[in-house]
């Protein structure tokens, strides 16, 4: 079976290239998001820095105070706890190079928010849903990972896995065109969070320099398209998955080079989603 199983995946990874090199349509987004960024329900404006990261952390993107809800017709539910952030509590103004007056903020303190998920009575622009049905095959892979991080499926714009949190995110299947398309994208982060210290202890993972945070997403689009293969959908991807491809090894000086290290490092991840023991894969010639 593992025979047949390198053979499937060298076979995947030939054609994936083949069509990067011969000219791919560009890569889209296969879901439809809530609204991106988080953005405050009431004054309409996104949240800025470190605030900005710490609500995409939590996955959702309407957010407001407990009073501004009230403002809006909404209501905070009984026993849900908000997110602190920072918000400005003293201003100082200052004349730029022009002579220009601006203020800015000097001190700051903390508030909490909550999003549109811990309220009742305030509806969200409407998302296109769709009817996405659970792949069994699929299923079964995400739920005999070992030592799986957490996964939130919530309706937002991201799909992402942050290290730190040991966590995915996910957007909801229903916002997904396709399931084929909901469980690649979630085979990617999975495949990404092999990179994890627990896991796989894949070298650059938290490494944001350039050629680190590229060859990453090489690693985890390849882990994907394996997985994908493991429950007969990776036909239905692989368009996407080269053109996706195409966009990170672009950004790699002498990427051709490196990209049997890549794949090397993707069957690895894919196999650990498989099985915590299979971590040894046949070399790419």
């Amino acid at each position: 079976m593992s025979e047949l199983r390198d053979e499937i995946r060298a076979d995947l990874a030939k054609r994936c290239l083949e069509m990067l090199d011969a000219g791919t349509v560009p890569w889209r987004k296969p879901w439809q998001g809530e609204g991106g960024l988080p953005v405050n329900v009431q004054t309409g404006k996104r949240y800025q820095g470190m605030n900005s990261i710490l609500l995409l952390w939590a996955g959702h993107t309407y957010w407001a105070g407990y009073g501004q809800w009230k403002k809006l017709g909404g209501q905070v539910q009984k026993g849900e706890h908000g997110t602190e952030i920072w918000r400005p509590a003293r201003w100082a103004t200052v004349k730029d190079a022009a002579g220009k007056e601006r203020r800015i903020p000097t001190r700051f303190t903390l508030c909490k928010v909550f999003n549109s998920g811990q309220q009742v009575g305030w509806n969200a622009p409407a998302v296109k849903v769709n009817d996405v049905q659970p792949n069994h095959a699929a299923e079964m892979i995400v739920d005999a990972m070992p030592n799986r991080p957490t996964i939130d499926n919530v309706l937002g714009d991201r799909a992402c896995y942050y290290p730190l949190l040991d966590k995915i995110t996910m957007p909801k299947p229903e916002q997904f065109e396709s399931a084929e398309s909901y469980y690649s994208v979630l085979f990617h982060e999975l495949s990404h969070s092999t990179g994890h210290a627990s896991r796989c202890n894949r070298d650059g993972m938290g490494d944001m320099t350039k050629h680190a945070y590229s060859r990453e997403e090489l690693v985890a689009e390849f882990g994907s398209l394996f997985l994908c293969a493991e429950c007969n959908i990776a036909m239905a991807v692989i368009a996407n998955s080269a053109s996706y491809i195409k966009t990170w090894r672009d950004r790699i000086a002498n990427a051709p080079e490196i990209l049997d290290d890549v794949i090397n490092d993707a069957q690895r991840a894919a196999n650990y989603v498989l099985t915590p023991k299979a971590t040894e894969v046949t070399e790419v010639a």
